[in-house]
């Protein structure tokens, strides 16, 4: 290890994990084109190891683990009894219930990529926040948003006025990564302190 910098060890040699969140819907019924999935894979794979998801074969979280794998990294596939595995990851954790199988997404993170998705992907995503806001999740677990085409804009718009209204506690809402495009990702991944 003599003359590794502190910063190669860090994304070398620990092993860091991130969870997936993301739509399983088919791709034919909700294409997305121009969704970046190839470049961000890489740039996650540049500082984490392991990719947890959902481990559906389909949609944005199937074709994310593919492009994940093919990067070099390792996917942990965390699923109902009644889903078969995905066909790229060699582990599987499987659970009872939806709510077993968030708090396995969740355990032993470092950070989640949030991509656009439906009421699945706003369940896990709100229940990520809410954990994190109550400290059941470290503070220092990053949260990325990816605001593909604004997807997510009117979301946060809503976030905003719940504070205005005073119904949120902003201070209690954990600092969420927003990026819309793979070099965003890269600045906001590659900035000092982080």
């Amino acid at each position: 290890m003599v003359g590794l910098h502190f910063e190669t060890l860090n994304r070398v040699d620990f092993a860091m994990n991130f969870c997936f969140i993301g739509s399983g819907t088919d791709r034919e019924q909700a294409p997305l084109p121009g969704i970046e999935i190839a470049e961000v894979a890489t740039i996650m794979r540049e500082h984490y190891n392991t990719m947890i998801f959902g481990g559906s074969t389909i949609g944005l979280m199937g074709d994310f683990a593919r492009a994940f794998i093919a990067s070099g990294g390792d996917v942990i596939s965390v699923l109902l009894h009644a889903e078969g595995l995905h066909s790229g990851s060699a582990h599987q954790i499987r659970c009872d219930t939806l709510a077993a199988r968030k708090q396995e997404l969740f355990r032993s993170i470092d950070a989640a990529l949030c991509y656009p998705g439906g009421l699945g992907t706003m369940d896990e995503l709100f229940d990520l926040l809410a954990r994190r806001a109550n400290a059941e999740i470290a503070a220092t677990v990053r949260i990325f948003l990816y605001n593909f085409r604004e997807y997510y804009s009117p979301l946060l718009v809503q976030l905003d006025r719940a504070h205005n209204a005073g119904l949120i506690n902003i201070e209690a809402i954990p600092q969420v990564e927003i990026f819309e495009s793979s070099h965003s990702l890269r600045f906001l991944l590659d900035s000092p302190g982080h």
